[in-house]
């Protein structure tokens, strides 16, 4: 897609969250029932991945600095990236089954 049919695809949600009829956009109520499909997945998808990467980042600067303190550093990184990559692997498959 190119940027002008996303920022369409934006402001279309906007106008027809608001009320705004379908008719007016010079569209079909089943290409505009698309286009808010799109952008819905499309938001989504950008959610799970803020959400993954940012329970990453907290639960590996937790493990390195304060769990696994008394390890020496080679050891405290290799544990804390396998153990934060765990939990996020077992909080996003454990959410795909809801």
């Amino acid at each position: 897609m190119s940027v002008a049919t996303t920022v369409n695809l934006s402001r279309n949600r906007k106008l027809s969250a608001a009320g705004v009829n379908h008719k007016k956009l010079g569209l079909k109520r089943e290409e505009l029932d698309a286009v808010q499909e799109q952008v819905t997945i499309r938001e989504s998808m950008a959610w799970a991945f803020f959400f993954n990467n940012a329970v990453f980042l907290f639960t590996f600067l937790f493990l390195a600095f304060y769990a696994f303190q008394a390890i020496s550093t080679p050891y405290q990184y290799a544990l804390s990236v396998s153990a934060s990559a765990g939990i996020v692997w077992q909080l996003s498959s454990s959410l795909y089954k809801i």
